[in-house]
């Protein structure tokens, strides 16, 4: 059978492998980079090429004998680190315009995004990078991540007048990509994503859902593999006022207004506090909490993966608008809780600790 549609996949991990197979059923030819040769990746895969998508310059010389063989009609990146930069080079070496230089950019480093949000005048957290660790740090509350993080929420630490030791500051240049930190100013409040999906042939904006982000200091310090410092998400969003629910969208409206080309799945976070918002990441990767718990209970009869796919070959895709009902789905260590009464009482223990 000769298969028509031909996509690059960048990466076949965990984030990335759902997207192949979907990819893979829909009798699509499948054309993966992966840095080692996965089985279920060389399975679903019709062509695979070994080699670090974080490599720029080794992606675009697999670009060049690609394009010798093949017309590639669109490309997947499901990712928030390096890769995105790569990704960025790949559209534009064979025109599909999708992902430019400056929202890799944005998604890749947080100063980045930082400096682009002080251009369009839209709140952020005050923010600088640092190369060196520093005998004393500004007075106040700082938070301390990886600039260009390899893995998400990892090695984020809360310094209130006090040195951060050596140690640590190693760990946070070495799982960011530029070898920088950077230094923000800690604001209370919540973490909250809105996640948009948009049409490829239209590029209608699809608001999907508005999520609490249950992000904790431990200790200060941030560790995704800590349930009780990552421990969940939870929709529709709770405890935000309807100002400043309103804030986040037109926030959004204007970030996504900046990458017209953009189409698919898209997430923006923000710091709430006392009716003040401030955006600090844009991301084209949606964790699979999300995609596998979240996203069903709204919309049950579809997968995300499916949908995603078809939407790159412009094939029909369902309806899948904002969910009006306000039915409750929460995560909480990995398990799925649909009572918000029961969901606040627990995620209040976390809440009165910080």
């Amino acid at each position: 059978m000769t298969k028509n549609f031909k996509l690059i996949f960048f990466g076949a991990g965990r984030n990335q492998i759902s997207y192949v197979k979907s990819s893979f059923f829909k009798k699509n030819y499948n054309i993966v980079i992966h840095n080692k040769p996965d089985t279920k990746a060389l399975k679903y895969s019709d062509q695979f090429f070994l080699g670090s998508v974080y490599d720029k310059k080794k992606v675009l010389n697999i670009c060049k004998k690609i394009k010798k063989h093949f017309i590639v009609n669109d490309i997947v990146c499901r990712s928030t680190g390096p890769s995105v930069i790569s990704a960025a080079a790949a559209f534009k070496f064979f025109k599909i315009n999708r992902v430019n230089n400056e929202l890799a950019k944005c998604i890749y480093s947080k100063y980045y995004f930082h400096k682009f949000l002080k251009k369009k005048n839209i709140p952020s957290l005050q923010s600088k990078l640092i190369k060196k660790n520093r005998s004393i740090y500004p007075k106040g509350k700082w938070v301390l991540k990886p600039d260009c993080p390899i893995y998400g929420k990892l090695f984020i630490f809360k310094i209130e007048n006090r040195k951060l030791s050596n140690n640590n500051f190693k760990l946070v240049k070495k799982n960011s990509d530029n070898k920088k930190g950077n230094l923000s100013k800690y604001i209370p409040g919540l973490d909250v994503s809105v996640i948009f999906f948009i049409e490829k042939r239209s590029k209608k904006k699809i608001l999907l859902n508005i999520i609490n982000e249950w992000n904790f200091f431990l200790k200060n310090k941030m560790d995704i593999y800590n349930y009780k410092s990552v421990p969940g998400l939870s929709t529709p969003e709770i405890l935000i006022t309807s100002s400043e629910r309103k804030k986040i969208l037109q926030y959004s409206k204007k970030i996504l207004a900046s990458f017209p080309d953009y189409y698919g799945l898209i997430s923006i976070s923000y710091r709430v506090n006392e009716n003040k918002v401030y955006a600090y990441e844009i991301n084209i990767n949606i964790e699979k909490r999300y995609t596998n718990i979240i996203f069903p209970s709204f919309h049950d009869k579809y997968s995300l993966y499916d949908i995603e796919v078809s939407n790159l070959m412009e094939t029909e895709i369902p309806k899948i608008e904002y969910n009006k009902k306000k039915k409750f789905v929460g995560i909480l260590n990995n398990k799925k809780i649909v009572n918000k009464k029961e969901y606040l009482k627990k995620i209040k223990k976390y809440l009165d600790k910080n």
